[in-house]
């Protein structure tokens, strides 16, 4: 509240800004930010992610234990559920709720999990007219009741897959590790994506608990399986389309690096400017 009421020119005491913060509708914001992205933002791609921020204060409200999937351990923080839009036109961030912790939380509460909190936000943005037709997300949001919801509401999605994912081929289920395996290199299609080169493979088949799906196999990006309930789109569309993924990994280096700071303070004054 500091830094906000200090960048303003004719700024006065602090608690202005605050009773004013506290008293907007943050429905009203998120409508705004909507109007805004689709206004300004063309091809629109809804990403899903997660991500813990650390800190080191043991009584900061709401911190606990929680697990950090890029460190592969369990870290002192807060954690995050994220949303943005990825266009032709840059990143623009959706959404972002604290999710508290196990161990932060009081014994009598309950948590809601990563997925439930993600289908909330995907309805309000639809509620909210937000223009968009596919999602992408990551192996760990890869669950039969997000893809179910997101049938429903009538949108496309793309995600990776995790090597223990059953799939029908030829007739028998195996595990879809052992069909990329078993695909002969010189068989598999070269595409080209930003200047680089990868190997793909793609078959149209079954996979238990979510349905029919097309799968690319890839070779030279570090997430080779890919899944998508779009039968009819082409590998290297598929490959492109889930690569933009890492568009909120650039979000949350922001968040992290400046916290409160510029970049997020003027992302708030601009929703202000428009409310007002």
């Amino acid at each position: 509240m500091a830094h906000l009421n200090g960048i303003h020119v004719e700024h006065t005491n602090r608690s202005n800004l605050n009773r004013f913060l506290r008293n907007i509708n943050t429905l009203d914001i998120f409508r705004k930010s909507v109007d805004l992205i689709n206004r300004h933002c063309s091809d629109p791609i809804l990403i899903l992610d997660d991500t813990v921020l650390q800190r080191s204060g043991k009584h900061i409200q709401g911190s606990g234990w929680v697990y950090n999937h890029s460190e592969g351990k369990t870290v002192w923080g807060m954690s995050l559920v994220s949303a943005a839009i990825s266009g032709n036109e840059g990143i623009f961030p959706l959404n972002l709720d604290f999710r508290p912790s196990d161990s932060g939380a009081h014994e009598n509460s309950r948590i809601p999990s990563k997925i439930v909190m993600q289908m909330g936000v995907i309805k309000r943005a639809i509620t909210a007219g937000l223009i968009f037709s596919t999602v992408v997300f990551d192996s760990w949001y890869f669950a039969s009741g997000l893809v179910r919801f997101l049938e429903r509401e009538e949108r496309d999605w793309i995600t990776e897959a995790k090597g223990n994912r059953l799939i029908l081929v030829d007739g028998e289920w195996i595990r879809i590790s052992d069909h990329a395996r078993s695909l002969d290199p010189g068989r598999m299609k070269c595409i080209t994506i930003g200047g680089k080169q990868y190997f793909t493979r793609s078959i149209i088949t079954r996979m238990k608990k979510i349905g029919e799906v097309r799968i690319v196999v890839s070779r030279g990006i570090d997430s080779e399986k890919f899944v998508t309930n779009r039968i009819d789109w082409k590998p290297k569309e598929i490959v492109e389309m889930y690569l933009r993924r890492w568009d909120i990994e650039t979000m949350h280096r922001e968040l992290k690096r400046d916290g409160l700071g510029v970049s997020t303070s003027g992302c708030l004054q601009a929703c202000l400017v428009r409310l007002s």
